[in-house]
């Protein structure tokens, strides 16, 4: 028992990152080559894996640095000392449904005459029923500090993916009959977001958010009122119009993912990373930078 208690302490001790060795200066210009196992904010002192405990102040100012900054990522990358959690949030949400009698707009155009001409015919015998719904989706960052020294320069970025369908219909009023709304076309969006956050004292929480992703629903149904029971509803047309049926439509959005890279000042100048995601393995399925 008590070897294990050992191990497991032992690996709290030697959780660090980039513990590499490293030529260290003290003021009066004497060198050594150690690495780095702890560091002690309270006293201010290093612990080193050959030559112990060394107060801080006897570095160099360009060391002292180093160290502090590693001491910063070292808590940073600490799941225990630097928490953070991701939540889905719905800021807002609107639907409107709308059941009414559809028209039939005849266009023509005179000879000479540039302005088109319009027939409207009411479809008594048919029933158009229309809803629209929108969604503001997005994500909360949550993230505490649990070290006993502040986190400074922390970078929080984010991507929100989502898959926006659109119908595929014609740019000419003229050759819109040829539309067929049961075809789709599916594009890829990503929204980013960055924001900065200059210090985290201890025991400080923070809350921050994701971009938007704006996910709509579409769909229009429509039926011939006078069509009996037993007659298909799918025989129906309209001269100039086709099957009625044919124009029914049916489209939604979709959420693919969400993620959070959140990072900090690594003491050879660039950031170190700590990621999070909704699912949980989107991050590692993908490459931030290909996003």
């Amino acid at each position: 028992m008590k070897s294990i208690l050992f191990t497991f302490i032992a690996g709290l001790l030697i959780n660090t990152v980039n513990a590499t060795e490293r030529i260290f200066t003290n003021r009066n210009g004497k060198t050594l080559s150690d690495t780095i196992i702890k560091f002690d904010f309270d006293k201010q002192e290093v612990f080193f894996e050959q030559n112990g405990r060394i107060p801080l102040e006897v570095f160099h100012d360009i060391d002292q640095a180093h160290i502090l900054q590693w001491n910063q990522q070292n808590g940073f990358a600490s799941t225990m000392r630097f928490k953070i959690e991701i939540n889905r949030d719905r800021w807002a949400r609107m639907k409107q449904e709308q059941t009414r009698t559809p028209a039939y707009i005849e266009v023509a155009r005179m000879p000479h005459f540039n302005t088109l001409l319009h027939n409207t015919t009411l479809l008594e015998s048919y029933e158009a029923y229309s809803a629209i719904s929108l969604e503001a989706l997005g994500f909360s960052l949550h993230m505490r500090n649990q070290n006993f020294f502040p986190l400074e320069n922390i970078r929080v970025e984010s991507k929100i993916i989502y898959e926006e369908q659109s119908y595929l219909t014609s740019d000419s009023m003229y050759k819109s009959a040829q539309d067929i709304f049961d075809e789709l076309q599916t594009e890829q969006r990503i929204r980013i977001r960055s924001e900065e956050i200059a210090i985290l004292v201890p025991l400080e929480e923070i809350k921050l958010y994701s971009a938007t992703a704006i996910l709509s629903k579409h769909a229009l149904d429509r039926s011939n009122l006078e069509s009996s029971p037993e007659e298909d509803e799918d025989t129906s047309s309209i001269d100039g119009l086709g099957d009625w049926s044919d124009h029914n439509r049916d489209r939604e959005d979709a959420f693919v993912g969400v993620w959070f890279r959140i990072g900090i000042p690594s003491p050879d100048g660039d950031y170190y990373w700590r990621h999070v995601s909704i699912p949980d393995d989107f991050n590692e399925k993908h490459r931030w930078d290909e996003l």
